[in-house]
């Protein structure tokens, strides 16, 4: 759904974009169903502009909260406004982000950067077993038992 979700938000996003486009190229558009005459003019364009940096702005801060919340709470309040600014379905589809999807963000195996960090971690450490086997503080057996479980976790 996260997925979903930021596919339907660019769509839209892209979608607005060529609208503004062919407005501009054409000097205004009609629409007969709806008898609607939207005409260029400077202030189409300041509006546009504003309204289309502002729907960035949603896009970006909500791709964020859906790759890095793993509560749905934290999510909710940007959905709501993606809903309003970004795109109706892209905003639907994060408000129906399940909490378990969101769980996955926070798991380890997710997040190779983590991984990383802890093996560096975990290095350290072994340095650090080494140099109290070497002092004397620890014993033989306690240090292979200890560099098995570190060597187990990397």
């Amino acid at each position: 759904m996260k997925t979903a979700a930021k596919v339907f938000i660019v769509l839209n996003f892209i979608a607005s974009l060529f609208l503004g486009f062919v407005i501009y190229r054409n000097k205004g558009i009609r629409i007969p169903l709806f008898n609607i005459e939207i005409r260029y003019s400077f202030w189409f364009t300041v509006a546009f502009t504003f309204r289309r940096l502002w729907a960035l702005i949603i896009a970006i801060l909500t791709f964020h909260k859906l790759d890095t919340s793993t509560n749905k709470d934290n999510v909710e309040t940007i959905g709501v406004l993606a809903l309003l600014f970004c795109s109706v379905i892209g905003g639907i589809c994060t408000l129906c982000v399940s909490q378990e999807e969101l769980a996955k963000n926070g798991s380890p195996e997710n997040n190779d950067s983590n991984q990383s960090v802890s093996a560096k971690d975990y290095t350290e450490k072994l340095k650090n077993l080494k140099s109290l086997l070497d002092g004397g503080i620890i014993t033989e057996d306690e240090y292979n038992e200890k560099r098995k479980k570190y060597i187990g976790l990397l």
